[in-house]
């Protein structure tokens, strides 16, 4: 079989209709979906079929959000049609995420990054051992529970557990971007906004530690708060920022007249959010959708 002009073509078509960077080239994703036999996609469509009759039928009458993890997109819907679709960034292991459900209850603009004690302990905390400007590098703080500054001494920071919180301040550099999505719920995943804006043309983007970042901010949180009337001054700076930094090749700090102010928008509808993560299996082909899909119920 010789690999021609019509063949690139075809296989290009291939990668359009499974979702795939249509480059012409068999990388290994188009390897995994070309080599998937008819047996193993009929038992991911009825994994799949199993997974979405534990929806509730309510829902199909309501705004949805739908995270498709496998196929690393958003789709925002409302009574099923579609308003939104925005590619995401998911998690590197998601498959071992939970299932949960959890009501969104707000939206919070230049939003400070409290890290995680797993990565200031694998991460962090090395990096300060090895530079001690690290911290102030990264536009990052040291704080109580409370949220005190500390002066921490370099003895601190090979204690085990730290003692203190680490966290990003807000500001063009900040790991969670403009704006960040809540749900609070015991496995602390949220949906937020990057500065790493490149990542995103990425065939592959399972690259955060377990929450997704969105790539249209912007326009997601528009839809969000459509009926809150008190956020117009912020949707204006959020958009024209988002704008800003989409064509700007350079990623970088920003300086403080970028920061918009600190501000929460509530989230008033009567019926909860929920949100439930069904971890992904191989890849599927044709028109049967890819097999990892977490929804969020307005």
């Amino acid at each position: 079989m010789v690999f021609d002009e019509q063949m690139e073509l075809g296989l290009k078509q291939y990668q359009r209709n499974n979702g795939m960077e249509p480059d012409g080239t068999i990388g290994n994703l188009t390897a995994e979906s070309l080599n998937n036999s008819p047996a193993n996609l009929m038992d991911i469509a009825a994994v799949n079929m199993e997974r979405l009759r534990w929806l509730s039928d309510t829902l199909r009458d309501s705004e949805l959000i739908l995270v498709n993890v496998a196929n690393f997109q958003l789709d925002y819907l409302n009574k099923l049609d579609t308003v939104l679709t925005a590619k995401v960034i998911v998690g590197k292991e998601y498959n071992e995420s939970p299932v949960f459900s959890a009501p969104m209850t707000y939206i919070a603009f230049s939003p400070y990054w409290n890290i995680p004690a797993s990565i200031t302990k694998e991460e962090i905390a090395p990096a300060v051992r090895k530079n001690p400007n690290y911290l102030a590098q990264k536009n990052m703080e040291v704080v109580t529970s409370s949220g005190e500054p500390v002066n921490v001494k370099p003895k601190d920071w090979s204690t085990d557990p730290f003692p203190y919180l680490v966290r990003q301040k807000p500001g063009g550099s900040n790991s969670l971007g403009l704006v960040k999505f809540m749900f609070p719920n015991e496995h602390s995943i949220y949906i937020h906004d990057t500065p790493a804006r490149s990542l995103f043309e990425l065939e592959n983007r399972a690259l955060s530690h377990g929450c997704i970042r969105i790539q249209d901010p912007a326009k997601f949180a528009a839809l969000l708060l459509k009926d809150d009337p008190t956020w117009t001054s912020e949707k204006n700076r959020l958009s024209h920022e988002s704008e800003r930094r989409a064509n700007s090749t350079v990623e970088k700090a920003h300086s403080g007249r970028d920061i918009l102010p600190h501000f929460l928008g509530r989230l008033q509808w009567g019926t909860p959010f929920q949100i439930g993560y069904l971890q992904s299996g191989p890849r599927s082909i044709g028109s049967v959708e890819k097999t990892s899909v977490g929804v969020v119920g307005l």
